[in-house]
């Protein structure tokens, strides 16, 4: 009589399947893309607008194109009309701040950062006043949307200029710089106490401006990181099908005209 099969066994070690986890980006990576956020914050705030721009390039459709354009510049019009009016305001702060009578035994940073400052604030509305004038001039010449799109891109080729936009941004850049050289001598001025002079209540009043120094730094630094970490990065992943400018949606499907 025949012995039944006996059932095989295997003899392959088996391994326990485990959870899937998300790879994670090294330490080198993650210091190089704050250092690139770092960058994009301090020396570059024109990616953004590196952005629109290419945008508007890739559109096939001339009239759209141009409509687009002479709505960016309109645009771009009141943004240096808000930055030249910020700059005054900016000026104004740094020039009674540097009459009070605190300046005149702090620090020397102190000083030479708030007179930076103001110069820089200066220099931002001279520069916003003459750009203003270049894009109005533009915008009333009949070729006037293709005359300023030629100056935000490359002569060869369909990219935005590097040169354009940063000349398009300087006004915007000097503001920022001059408000944070004004902060900068704001917190010398106020913190130095805690290692200069005895205990009194100006270091008291130290003391209590560090929260609000915290969390206003805080707040910077976090907004920073979601421009230029989150919302930068997935703008330049979307297609031109899917971009928005002035509330109109660009079709780079159109045939040209």
């Amino acid at each position: 009589m025949a012995k039944p099969a006996q059932p095989q066994v295997s003899t392959t070690p088996q391994t326990e399947s485990l959870p899937y986890r998300k790879p994670t980006e090294s330490k080198t990576e993650l210091l190089s893309r704050l250092l690139h956020i770092a960058q994009y914050t301090t020396t570059t705030p024109w990616q953004i607008l590196n952005i629109a721009v290419q945008q508007m390039i890739d559109i096939h459709n001339n009239t759209e194109r141009n409509d687009i354009i002479l709505q960016w510049a309109k645009d771009k019009r009141a943004e240096f009309k808000h930055v030249s009016l910020a700059g005054t305001i900016v000026a104004s702060a740094v020039t009674g701040s540097i009459q009070w009578q605190q300046s005149s035994s702090a620090h020397w940073i102190v000083l030479a950062a708030w007179y930076g400052g103001l110069l820089l604030s200066l220099f931002c509305i001279i520069i916003a006043f003459h750009l203003s004038i270049l894009i109005a001039t533009y915008t009333a010449r009949s070729d006037g949307a293709q005359k300023l799109l030629s100056v935000v891109k490359t002569k060869k080729g369909n990219k935005p200029s590097i040169t354009g936009l940063y000349i398009l941004q300087v006004p915007m850049m000097l503001l920022s710089y001059s408000i944070i050289s004004y902060i900068m001598g704001l917190i010398i001025m106020v913190m130095e106490v805690l290692w200069r002079d005895a205990w009194s209540d100006n270091s008291k009043i130290a003391l209590f401006f560090v929260p609000y120094l915290i969390f206003g730094l805080g707040t910077y630094v976090a907004v920073c990181f979601m421009i230029y970490w989150k919302f930068l990065p997935d703008m330049e992943e979307k297609t031109i099908n899917g971009g928005l400018y002035a509330g109109r949606t660009m079709r780079a499907d159109d045939d040209a005209a």
